[in-house]
């Protein structure tokens, strides 16, 4: 009786030890799972508010690389349209100007 006791003692650290581990990988690849993605939401907030210069870090071939990637194209995009579109105003100020200090020349 005094061996199943034992044998009994010794499953059950076994499996807490083992339930223990697991949770313990499980959160490690989680987390680092969920990095990327913790990354791209802050990067789209940031974009969101202006910051025109924000890119993700392309660490690898793997889906993540590529959304950053495309990310990253995106942002490039967005920041060359918005320099175009400041740029068009610029140039509608100056005209604008010009026609009025013409008109007023006459």
């Amino acid at each position: 009786m005094d061996d199943l006791a034992t044998l009994r003692n010794v499953l059950a650290l076994g499996w807490l030890v083992l339930t223990l581990m697991a949770g313990l990988v499980g959160t490690v690849l989680a987390r680092r799972t969920l990095a990327p993605v913790s990354q791209a939401s802050q990067a789209a907030r940031s974009l969101a508010e202006g910051l025109l210069d924000t890119r993700l870090p392309v660490a690898g071939d793997d889906e993540f690389g590529l959304w950053a990637v495309s990310f990253n194209e995106m942002a490039e995009a967005l920041e060359a349209k918005i320099e175009a579109l400041s740029d068009a105003q610029l140039r509608e100020r100056a005209f604008t100007a010009n026609v009025a200090t013409s008109c007023e020349r006459r």
